[in-house]
């Protein structure tokens, strides 16, 4: 089993890893930082020169302008006409994940993009600092970094349903090997008997069962060969060879471990109850009991996260439905130029977004959480504002209490049009007066320039107004009922730099990519432009991620309630030969099976209340913070998901239950037919 599994395990952390990372160079080197003394030509000059003296290969690695998620591009400066890597420029990359493409090219077809970004070197970390120190020579900074470490692997993989995966394995394994020595019990204390000791038991156990693993060892090898062949080629299969080797060892160290440590514990029981299959230690159901209650505790944590999983696959599924209703929409990202460029290259991108808006070539939108102001009882809640313009408007219908939709006029252009929903009529001043504060408090105008008109208009109440996943994704992308801001290049209020900080940050949205980028161009900023990527393609990509981590963490959760099976079958089998002779008088005597074993009735009812009591008052806490006006709110979803848990707890808390007294009412069916024909 724990090969399989590791062979799974493997699999997903190849496939992820080739889905962020590209696999081959040795050290990665991160320009970031530039003081503007160099151009891209430079560098490039630079780049070239230094592979070909130092005998290397180095990449620039970059983003597809419209595939950003599942495309990259590798441009490799070859001064190492042997290596590995400079075959890949005539074989392709050999990808591993069906859902990521690296495309190799030599380093003169390298589109005019910015020097800052990745820089792959196929050659030792001297040769990547050496690189680095070339690039400071020119005025920039970063920093050298390698490919893969143990840092990265704990930072890309060791953390959630992949790593509740490891630590139900290897409990899995733990509870396995634990149940199979005390069902043996009896061959060990013959064996005891006859001199031998625990690590001569021991080391007959590993011989029986390297006799017996060959076999299914290969059929499995050869199963999981053909699978990845017809997934991706066998692409690279040593690597993927060697994480799964990775994973087993560790499951098997721990299985063997257990194994150990078991065997040196029931060594301390008397040879006699041995021999009859007993166990009168006290260590046995100590250890069980250990087990059972992190098993517990791991069955509700990914119980809840199945919870919030499943809320997140629901949310982001109805999001993905709201994208496919849309047109076309696309988001830029900005890059490549230094720290000392930063106000320039904004204000210049800004005042050309801002000619764009003009044109209505994109659309604004920005959801502002107005927060509540200390002192103000009628502002007590936070209001939710969503700030456009009025190319928003043409593709969005608004539309006013009488049913007319809102347009514009070459007259509104330069005022700021409020809208809002006619349940806010009663506080219509206040919240205009809060909104045009936090709208007009730094308008972009010079000296002496008045700020534009403000015009309120009433919305009709239950409109949704789609947001484009404005504010970084943290918040629904249908907001109810919103009060609706309309401002627009004319009005002064954004500006240039802003537009470039919305830009960034999703908030503009370019409906004609390839006209924007002619715009660009003529601009002579192409180069500060990594691409404009379609963003309902992004939602499908985190859509298919959020998926996946929903389908591993099932998987978790099955595993978990095996392990919750197993240790009330191991609880049930100690506790069982631990008092088998007392059962046995109390179950002729006529004694109700929960008489009988009422200390494990109530051991399990308290785990049980504590689960349900943790979560009750984790759900209560979180739902607090939620609710707190004072505070931003957080991802929308989580209200749903913590309302969840103590429900989730319920239901582990009433399975564990179930699961230990079934096993207890099992093994003690057995145990008394045993005594039963011991005594006839």
């Amino acid at each position: 089993m724990i090969v399989a599994i590791s062979a799974v395990m493997a699999f997903v952390v190849m496939r992820n890893f080739d889905e962020v990372a590209v696999a081959g160079p040795d050290y990665v080197v991160f320009i970031s930082r530039s003081d503007g003394t160099s151009g891209a030509d430079r560098v490039a000059q630079m780049v070239t020169a230094f592979a070909h003296e130092h005998t290397t290969n180095v990449g620039r690695l970059a983003a597809d302008a419209h595939e950003p998620e599942s495309r990259r591009h590798v441009y490799l400066a070859v001064g190492d006409e042997a290596a590995p890597s400079t075959a890949l420029l005539t074989h392709g990359f050999p990808n591993f994940s069906r859902d990521a493409k690296t495309d190799m090219h030599p380093y003169t077809a390298m589109p005019d993009i910015g020097p800052t970004g990745y820089y792959l070197v196929y050659g030792p970390e001297g040769t990547a600092n050496e690189l680095l120190q070339e690039f400071q020579t020119l005025g920039f900074g970063g920093r050298v970094d390698p490919t893969f470490s143990w840092g990265h692997a704990f930072d890309y993989f060791g953390r959630g349903a992949l790593l509740w995966c490891v630590l139900i394995v290897a409990l899995i394994a733990m509870v396995t090997v634990g149940v199979g020595v005390i069902l043996n019990a009896k061959a060990y204390g013959i064996q005891r008997l006859q001199g031998a000791s625990w690590i001569t038991v021991f080391g007959r156990d590993l011989l029986q069962l390297a006799k017996f693993c060959p076999g299914p060892l290969a059929v499995l090898a050869l199963l999981n060969a053909g699978l990845l062949y017809l997934y991706n080629g066998l692409h690279q299969a040593m690597t993927y060879a060697m994480v799964t080797g990775g994973f087993l060892a560790f499951f098997v160290t721990v299985a063997l471990a257990s194994h150990l440590l078991a065997l040196f514990l029931l060594y301390r029981s008397e040879i006699l109850g041995a021999i009859k299959g007993e166990i009168s230690a006290d260590w046995g159901l100590t250890a069980a009991y250990g087990v059972r209650f992190t098993a517990a505790g791991l069955a509700l944590a990914i119980g809840l996260a199945v919870v919030g999983d499943l809320v997140a696959y629901q949310n982001n599924r109805a999001d993905l439905a709201a994208w496919s209703t849309r047109d076309q929409s696309y988001y830029m990202e900005i890059g490549g130029y230094g720290q000392a460029e930063t106000r320039d290259v904004e204000k210049a991108l800004g005042g050309w977004i801002r000619t764009l808006d003009g044109q209505d070539q994109v659309i604004v939108a920005r959801y502002l959480p107005l927060m509540p102001r200390p002192g103000f009882h009628e502002s007590s809640q936070r209001l939710d504002v969503l700030l456009v313009n009025d190319a928003y408007l043409g593709s969005n219908e608004l539309v006013d209490v009488n049913g007319r939709r809102f347009t514009f006029t070459d007259a509104d252009r330069a005022a700021v049009r409020i809208l809002l929903p006619q349940r806010m009529r009663a506080k219509a001043a206040q919240i205009t007066d809060r909104v045009t504060a936090r709208i007009l408090g730094s308008p972009a105008r010079g000296p002496g320039r008045t700020p534009p008109p403000v015009r309120v208009s009433e919305l009709r109440d239950g409109q949704r107004a789609f947001t484009y996943e404005s504010w970084f994704n943290g918040y629904p992308l249908v907001m109810d009922d919103p009060v609706v801001v309309v401002v627009s290049g004319r009005s002064n209020v954004i500006r240039d730099e802003d537009y470039a900080a919305y830009a960034t940050t999703g908030e503009i949205v370019f409906l004609d990519p390839d006209a924007v980028a002619a715009s660009l161009r003529a601009t002579g900023q192409q180069r500060y432009v990594l691409g404009f990527y379609l963003k309902a393609q992004q939602a499908a990509d985190r859509h298919r991620s959020v998926s996946r981590e929903f389908t591993m963490q099932l998987f978790n959760l099955v595993c978990a309630l095996v392990v919750l099976l197993g240790t009330a079958v191991c609880v049930s089998i100690v506790y069982g030969r631990k008092n088998a002779q007392v059962i046995f008088v109390k179950h002729i005597s006529g004694w109700s099976h929960l008489s009988i074993f009422w200390r494990v009735v109530l051991v399990e009812a308290g785990m049980a209340a504590f689960l349900v009591g943790y979560a009750w008052r984790s759900s209560a806490s979180h739902l607090a913070e939620l609710t707190d006006p004072r505070l931003l709110p957080k991802e929308y979803f989580e209200d749903a998901a913590v309302r969840l848990e103590p429900i989730a707890a319920v239901a582990v808390a009433l399975l564990g239950l179930t699961l230990v007294l079934g096993a207890l009412a099992y093994t003690h069916s057995r145990m008394v037919k045993a005594h039963s024909s011991s005594l006839a």
